[in-house]
C-alpha cells in the first residue's frame, strides 16, 4: 500500500523518501502554524492544519492511480479486510467520502450527525430504534452519491455539519478527490478561510460540505438493535475486544454480535499519546493488526466444520513429553493387567500359607501354653 506522510521536519525529508521508498512511503513537508496569537490559529494544535492538507497533497502526488485513500491521523490503524469488504459495495469512480464515527454536539459517534445513506439503502427496513433519534432524523439514502442538500434533513435544507472524527479516519473515492473544487490549491483556501476549527478533520470536513458533498454512513450498524456496539471505524463500545481479540475468543467472551464486529471493523484509534513512548505505541499498532488478522482466522477456523468432520481427534503433545502409540499402549495395558492378575494369585497363595502358618504356630504355642500351665500345678500340688 502507498503511502504519504506529511511531516514538520523539512531537513528530513529527503533522508525519509531515501531510505523508505523501498516501502512504498512518500515523505512531504508543511510548517506548524506559526501565528503568536492562537486566535488566529486555524485549526487547535499547530500541526492540525498540516494533518488537514495531507489527504489533498496525496491526490496531486498520486493522481488518479488509485481507487480509494484511506486518511486517518498518525495513530489511526486500518484493518484492511473490513476495509475491502465494506468498499467492495461502492463504486470508487462516484464522489464519496465514507464515515460512520461522525460527530455531532460535540460528540462522538452520534447518530444525529448530518449525513446520507448509500444509494439503494432500504431504510424501511431498520429496526423500529433507529427510526427515532433524538431530533427525528433519519439519513436518507443518496443517489448516486451524498451532497449537502440530500444530508440535510427536509426540514432544515440550510443545516451544516461538524464532520468525520480524524482518529476514527475517513475513505475519500478517487471520485471524489479529482473534483476540481477540492485541488491542492482550492483545498488550501478553503482552509485558510476557516478560523478556529476543532482540528485538521474538522476542516476536511468543512471543505468538503463547502464544495457541496457529505459523508455517507454505510449503514452496517444502523441495521442493529444496538447500533453503536456495530460501528465501522473505531468501534468506540468494542475496544474491550478489539484490543485483546483472540483473548477474548479463547475463553468465550465474543458471542456472535462480537463475532460481526471484528469481522467487519474497519479501523481503530490507538490514542497514541497514551502510550509513554512512540515506540511501543507503534508496536501495539503491529500487534493489534495481527491479533486481528489471528482473529479472523481463528473465527473462520471454528465455522469450518465440513472440514473437520470424520476427523481422528489428534493426541495433544506438551513439549519436552513423549506420547506413545495408543496400540502399543493398549498392549503394555493388557499386560499390566495379566501382571496384576498373576500377582494377585501368588499374594493370595503366600496370603494362605501364611495364615496356615499362623495356624501352626499358634498350635504349637498352645501345646506348649498348656504344658506350662500343668506345671505350675503340678508345683502347687507339690507344695
Amino acid at each position: 500500500m502507498r503511502t504519504l506522510i506529511m511531516t514538520s521536519n523539512e531537513t528530513e525529508v529527503p533522508h525519509l523518501n531515501k531510505v523508505y521508498a523501498k516501502y512504498r512511503e512518500r515523505y512531504e513537508y508543511f510548517p506548524d502554524e506559526n501565528e503568536p496569537d492562537p486566535k488566529k490559529w486555524h485549526a487547535k494544535f499547530p500541526g492540525d492544519f498540516r494533518a488537514a492538507v495531507a489527504p489533498f497533497a496525496a491526490h496531486r502526488h498520486y493522481g488518479d492511480s488509485y481507487k480509494w485513500m484511506l486518511y486517518g491521523d498518525d495513530d489511526t490503524v486500518f484493518f484492511l479486510p473490513g476495509v475491502r469488504k465494506l468498499l467492495a459495495r461502492f463504486d470508487p469512480e462516484q464522489p464519496l467520502a465514507l464515515s460512520d464515527n461522525l460527530w455531532h454536539d460535540s460528540r462522538h459517534p452520534r447518530l444525529e450527525a448530518v449525513r446520507c445513506l448509500p444509494c439503494g439503502f432500504d431504510v424501511s427496513k431498520l429496526p423500529p430504534a433507529q427510526l427515532r433519534t433524538n431530533n427525528s432524523y433519519v439519513p436518507r439514502a443518496a443517489c448516486p452519491y451524498c451532497t449537502r442538500e440530500k444530508a440535510c434533513p427536509p426540514g432544515r435544507p440550510d443545516c451544516d455539519i461538524t464532520g468525520a472524527h480524524g482518529g476514527a479516519g475517513m475513505i475519500f473515492s478517487v471520485g471524489l478527490m479529482r473534483q476540481a473544487a477540492l485541488s491542492y490549491d482550492n483545498a488550501l483556501g478553503c482552509m485558510y478561510s476557516i478560523y478556529g476549527c476543532s482540528g485538521g478533520d474538522g476542516l476536511v470536513s468543512q471543505c468538503l460540505w463547502r464544495a457541496g458533498y457529505g459523508f455517507t454512513d454505510p449503514g452496517h450498524s444502523l441495521q442493529h438493535d444496538d447500533p453503536y456496539k456495530q460501528i465501522l471505524f473505531d468501534n468506540m463500545d468494542g475496544r474491550w475486544f478489539l484490543k485483546n481479540p483472540i483473548g477474548q475468543l479463547v475463553v468465550g467472551n465474543c458471542d456472535e454480535a462480537c463475532q460481526e464486529a471484528l469481522q467487519h471493523a474497519v479501523s481503530y484509534h490507538v490514542r497514541g499519546k497514551s502510550y509513554p513512548s512512540l515506540p511501543k505505541a507503534a508496536a501495539f499498532m503491529y500487534g493489534i493488526v495481527e491479533a486481528h488478522a489471528a482473529a479472523l482466522d481463528f473465527i473462520a477456523l471454528q465455522a469450518d466444520t465440513a472440514s473437520r468432520a470424520g476427523r481422528a481427534v489428534g493426541h495433544r503433545v506438551l513439549p519436552g513429553r513423549h506420547v506413545p502409540d495408543p496400540h502399543t499402549q493398549q498392549q503394555q495395558q493388557q499386560q499390566q493387567s495379566a501382571e496384576g492378575a498373576g500377582a494377585s494369585g501368588e499374594a493370595s497363595a503366600a496370603r494362605k500359607a501364611k495364615e496356615e502358618g499362623e495356624e501352626a504356630a499358634e498350635g504349637k504355642a498352645g501345646r506348649g501354653l498348656g504344658k506350662e500351665e500343668r506345671r505350675p500345678r503340678k508345683t502347687q500340688r507339690h507344695h
